[in-house]
Formats: C-alpha cells, sequence, structure tokens
C-alpha cells in the first residue's frame, strides 16, 4: 500500500518557489490570444507579478488596418466618414485589451493614428 513517492510523499507547489514553471520553461514570457504574458515587476515595491499585455504584433496588425483605412484612395470620401471607420477598429481594439497593462499599446496606436489622418487630411486640403 506503499506506493508514495521517492521524496517521502513532498510536492512542490510553483507558488512557494521564485518561478513559475511555465513562464520558466518558455523563457520568461508566454504569448497567448494576443497577450504576452510575463513576470513584471511593481515599480514602487519591486514586488513580481504575473501580468499581461498586448503583444507587439497586436499592436502592428491594428496599425496596418488604420494604414488600409487612411489610404490615399479614400480622399474623395469626406472627412466625418474617414474619421469613423478607424475609430470603430480602435474601439474594438481597446476593448479587447482591456486587461493588463495596455497603455503604452495605446500610446503608440494613438500616435500612429493621429499621424495618419493627419497625413490624410493634409493630402487633400479642400476637406
Amino acid at each position: 500500500m506503499g506506493g508514495g513517492r521517492a521524496d517521502g510523499g513532498a510536492v512542490a507547489v510553483a507558488a512557494e518557489r521564485d518561478e513559475d514553471p511555465l513562464l520558466a520553461r518558455t523563457g520568461g514570457a508566454l504569448e497567448f490570444l494576443w497577450y504576452r504574458v510575463r513576470r513584471n515587476y511593481n515599480p514602487r515595491t519591486g514586488a513580481a507579478y504575473i501580468g499581461t499585455r498586448p503583444r507587439r504584433g497586436s499592436v502592428c496588425s491594428v496599425c496596418r488596418k488604420i494604414n488600409a483605412l487612411t489610404e490615399a484612395r479614400y480622399g474623395l470620401l469626406p472627412a466625418p466618414e474617414v474619421v469613423r471607420r478607424p475609430n470603430r477598429v480602435l474601439l474594438g481594439w481597446a476593448s479587447y485589451f482591456c486587461l493588463g497593462q495596455a497603455s503604452p499599446a495605446y500610446e503608440a496606436v494613438d500616435a500612429h493614428t493621429s499621424k495618419r489622418l493627419r497625413q490624410w487630411l493634409c493630402v487633400g486640403s479642400t476637406r
């Protein structure tokens, strides 16, 4: 009836150790459903926690969509229509990435969108 473990039945729990075994095997980061899961550190206390942020590929993906929606071929459309279309994409993207540390990604997408809309408005000065 022994059937026990050779180490006396002790089971190491990941929470008791410093390192999460899944993150240790993947090199410290795990990418899942357009999120990047990794160990982050609180800047005030220095305490480690597992946090999420949007992957770089998801930021590039939404920027490519904004590029497609503000191309020069849409130059004859009225300005409110051209602004409305990227707003729908941005609203959906921001709603999906509302968890975790998303501020740097939001800032990058906001800067890219502002630049593209300014470019689109400057191409046709009659808008």
